[in-house]
């Protein structure tokens, strides 16, 4: 919307440029004709009324630009059209190849410029040339093939091809025009956006759908390799994807296939045998030779055009955009999408400096809450369940002692699972699937409480280490909610496909936390630490309270997670 809005207030600018010239060359037409009147002598009053015709409309279209607000798509069109058939018409009565008002040629041809760039220019040349031919046709079936008649013609191959050089130059610097202020367009908008306060999830999604928007393509992918770790990611939006950006891991074969030796910047394309450079360029713009086949992305397309940009030795990335519209599979498209990426990467640098040291400062903080945790909560319930464990080798009656027993085992419990969360996990737990991990943390449940508990799930799955943490603790959690607040015999715990992205479901048979409450589906009476981590990992939540038969809780998650 943005951008499309930014297009209509330039291309109004551009119009208004347009008309104020058409009023500077018609009036100065109309005075020159006045001076020297054109021959033959006959159309001489014809002229002068089209001429003052010309320059009420110039007027006109000058003065309704300037009060507009937004110019409709046709106008331009229109507006080109009656310029083209107005100078057709002039240079007809006047004799095109000695009329002094040829200018009106270049004027029409500076308009297509300014409007359409390089293939309107290039149509307009062709209009422009047409008619100048077919007004020396015009002269040849009226006039003998003399002296003056030759002069003539040669005259009309002169201008002719001074009409045709001057549209192909006007042409291609049209098009050079176009793609820098498409190109400072897109830079600008980008980096207005991305902020310090912008993730790095969130800036790559607002960066691919500018790239999609920009270079009208079927898709945008961008694949990124961190040095330090070697871990790589893929990030692919689709314009007609309603998940919006999806983030997968890679492994190191996937890995290659994105992330393979090749230039700078490049176009391929999908063959049955393989994939192949059509045209590729270096760092520095130039042209460069790229020849044979080899496996490319694992992605169906036709035309891939693809930029590598890395940074300070930290990251290395690759931008590939999926059938781009023809125009852009050529060396300018390349050499444009090479230089948004380059102008985009300091500021995703910062973006990603600022995440890391965003991340080691809440580890730190992390490890201090723990550290204070383990040197004053976990020692306080230590020290209370010596107590506890005292008081009931004292007491003599036995549901006293029974029921001191049953809060010291309790207590314990606790104290375990507060170990567990301020105790940092070992790599072999960090990397471990998370099923194993699920299935360990219920069979656990189960021993402790007597519960019979169920897991579920489609296959091993494999998640960053923060996510997977993530998980557990939404289900301990939710464990823990129903040990207290229910009278569940079993729980059943699923993790699933759910389109792209997985479904985690938590089923018991014990009561609600409020057997009054309606019948709905709402999150208000789940824990707040369960909401919170599900807001955090951007998903949803969803717990039905069902009387008599339990509650469900269903968390669906996007696409981070991938099967191992």
């Amino acid at each position: 919307m943005q951008t499309d809005r930014l297009a209509d207030s330039t291309g109004l600018a551009d119009e208004r440029l347009i008309a104020f010239a058409r009023v500077l060359l018609s009036v100065t037409s109309l005075v020159a004709i006045y001076i020297d009147p054109t021959e033959p002598l006959r159309f001489s009053a014809t002229v002068y009324s089209l001429l003052l015709a010309y320059v009420a409309f110039s007027i006109a279209i000058s003065i309704g630009l300037a009060t507009a607000r937004r110019l409709p798509h046709w106008a331009a069109g229109l507006i080109h059209v009656v310029d083209l058939t107005w100078f057709g018409v002039l240079t007809w009565l006047t004799g095109a190849t000695s009329s002094p008002l040829t200018p009106f040629v270049i004027y029409v041809l500076v308009a297509a410029a300014y409007r359409w760039g390089f293939a309107g220019t290039v149509a307009t040349t062709a209009a422009a040339c047409a008619l100048l031919s077919a007004e020396a046709v015009w002269q040849a079936s009226t006039a003998g093939l003399d002296v003056s008649l030759r002069l003539e013609l040669n005259r009309f191959i002169v201008r002719t091809s001074y009409t045709a050089n001057a549209g192909v130059l006007l042409a291609g610097l049209a098009a050079y025009q176009k793609q820098l202020q498409l190109e400072s367009a897109t830079v600008s908008r980008l980096l207005s956006r991305l902020g310090s306060e912008t993730g790095i999830h969130a800036a790559l999604e607002l960066a691919t759908r500018d790239l999609l928007q920009t270079f009208r393509a079927r898709g945008v992918i961008v694949a990124v390799r961190e040095a330090q770790t070697g871990r790589s990611f893929v990030w692919v939006l689709s314009s007609t994807d309603r998940h919006g950006l999806r983030r997968l891991r890679l492994n190191a074969r996937a890995a290659d296939r994105y992330l393979f030796d090749g230039p700078a910047a490049f176009t391929l394309r999908q063959r049955r045998k393989g994939v192949s450079f059509v045209r590729a360029i270096n760092a520095t713009g130039g042209v460069t030779s790229r020849a044979g086949r080899f496996e490319g992305p694992p992605v169906p397309f036709k035309y891939a055009t693809a930029a590598t940009i890395a940074s300070y030795g930290q990251w290395f990335a690759r931008v590939f955009l999926l059938d781009p519209p023809r125009r852009h599979r050529g060396v300018r498209g390349v050499r444009l999408l090479q230089r948004i990426a380059i102008s985009v990467t300091p500021a995703l640098q910062s973006i990603y400096l600022i995440r890391r040291l965003r991340s080691r400062a809440e580890a730190a903080e992390r490890a201090r809450i723990a550290r204070d945790l383990h040197d004053t909560s976990i020692q306080s319930l230590i020290g209370v369940e010596m107590e506890l464990l005292a008081l009931s080798r004292q007491v003599g009656e036995s549901t006293l002692r029974t029921l001191i027993g049953d809060i010291h085992s309790r207590l314990r419990a606790e104290i375990r699972a507060l170990r567990r969360f301020v105790t940092p996990p070992n790599r072999s737990t960090a990397d471990a699937a998370l099923t194993q991990r699920l299935t360990e943390t219920l069979a656990q449940f189960q021993l402790e409480t007597g519960i019979r508990t169920r897991f579920v799930s489609v296959g091993a799955v494999a998640v960053p280490p923060h996510f997977g943490r993530e998980l557990l603790l939404i289900i301990r959690a939710g464990l823990s909610n129903v040990k207290r607040h229910s009278t569940a015999t079993r729980v059943d715990v699923a993790l699933e496909r759910d389109g792209e992205g997985w479904l985690l479901v938590m089923e018991d048979d014990g009561r609600s936390v409020d057997d009054q409450m309606p019948h709905e589906q709402s999150a208000a009476n789940t824990p707040w630490s369960i909401r919170e981590r599900v807001n955090a990992m951007g998903g949803q939540l969803f717990v039905q309270q069902r009387r008599g038969l339990g509650v469900r809780l269903e968390v669906r998650l996007p696409p981070l997670v991938i099967p191992a």
